[in-house]
């Protein structure tokens, strides 16, 4: 093979690389250079844990943890026509996750976030254009999550 055939599959091998962000589902989070872009902004987590609250006559009440809250993220994607993707797609398969109550993996970068898997709580969805036939050309999808916890039944031990 020669030199600028080898060149050329170089290039075209560097040229074609699509960088895969993570994953919700089977929902792929990428860049690449076939102009397809789908990528998270405003990432946030939520960590925080439940408290009871004892009264104690003329005191201040006294805290017991009783343990933690379950986690939870928001994240925006921007959906757009413009970025090789079509938001009504795009909406509806999120939609679908939401309302079918989808247990999910949440994948960002080499592996899931958490040790559980997710709900889609919520969504909220702001379009930013729509074409003369009323057709979303680009839109914001503000995902909440939630974390799932496997119902697990532990055995009584004096059973």
């Amino acid at each position: 093979m020669s030199f600028w055939k080898k060149l050329f599959g170089m290039l075209n091998s560097v040229k074609n690389k699509e960088s895969k962000i993570g994953s919700l589902g089977e929902i792929a989070f990428e860049v690449s250079n076939y102009d397809r872009i789908f990528t998270l902004n405003n990432y946030s987590k939520s960590i925080s844990a439940n408290y009871a609250e004892h009264d104690v006559i003329g005191s201040k009440p006294i805290l017991e943890f009783t343990g933690p809250k379950l986690q939870t993220i928001s994240f925006d994607v921007r959906i757009s026509s413009y970025l090789g993707y079509h938001p009504r797609k795009q909406m509806n398969q999120l939609i679908e996750y939401c309302e079918k109550g989808a247990v999910l993996s949440f994948i960002l970068g080499d592996g899931p976030i958490g040790d559980n898997k997710w709900v889609i709580e919520s969504i909220s969805e702001t379009t930013e254009e729509f074409m003369g036939n009323g057709e979303v050309l680009s839109c914001i999808a503000t995902i909440n999550l939630k974390e799932y916890i496997e119902n697990e039944v532990k055995a009584d031990a004096n059973s």
